[in-house]
């Protein structure tokens, strides 16, 4: 899904992809990628973090095919553990270099908050085709989705877990409908 999502952009957009859904076997490695990689030992420590429960066995393995498809080939890593988020953002900006200087960007709260609803929307998809698939049931045995914040702040990494049977209604709203508790009034 993700695959067809970015081969069905214009040539030339720009397109960040985060976590062990698409592959370097997929998307190949090119200059016009990067890969943020943790070590073994932070992913676990973040799983750990984020999922309290018992880490799923199939974000480990999708970290061990990326890392395994990463290892011998030229692609541009860069190494996120204990990096901050801006850190982050420094580090692949000086990656791409005057590319990121031609690319569209969201610089006000309303165009963040659009493309972080259209994110969230995809989102929101992903989960309920998982449901069907007869997947996604790691929170006793409910369906439940992670989503990002649409405080749009800038600054925000804040992410909000609902449930398949909250979408609906949540994705009806105007945008911020979906905000972490301690944003719940981003304007």
């Amino acid at each position: 899904m993700i695959m067809e999502d970015a081969r069905s952009l214009a040539a030339g957009t720009s397109v960040v992809v985060e976590g062990a859904q698409v592959t370097p076997g997929m998307a190949g490695v090119a200059e016009n990628a990067v890969w943020l990689m943790p070590s073994r030992e932070e992913q676990l420590a973040r799983l750990e973090h984020r999922h309290p429960d018992g880490v799923h066995k199939d974000y480990v393995w999708g970290w061990e095919l990326v890392r395994s498809q990463l290892e011998g080939t030229p692609a541009n890593v860069v190494v996120v553990d204990g990096q901050t988020v801006e850190q982050t953002i420094m580090a692949v900006e000086q990656k791409f270099g005057a590319t990121l200087g031609s690319c569209p960007a969201a610089r006000t709260t309303h165009e963040r908050r659009s493309l972080i609803r259209i994110s969230n929307r995809q989102l929101a998809e992903q989960v309920t085709e998982r449901l069907h698939m007869g997947r996604n049931q790691d929170h006793g045995g409910k369906a439940v989705g992670v989503f990002d914040c649409e405080c749009a702040q800038a600054s925000c990494t804040e992410v909000v877990e609902l449930a398949v049977e909250q979408l609906p209604a949540a994705l009806a709203q105007e945008p911020p409908s979906i905000v972490a508790p301690e944003h719940s009034n981003p304007t």
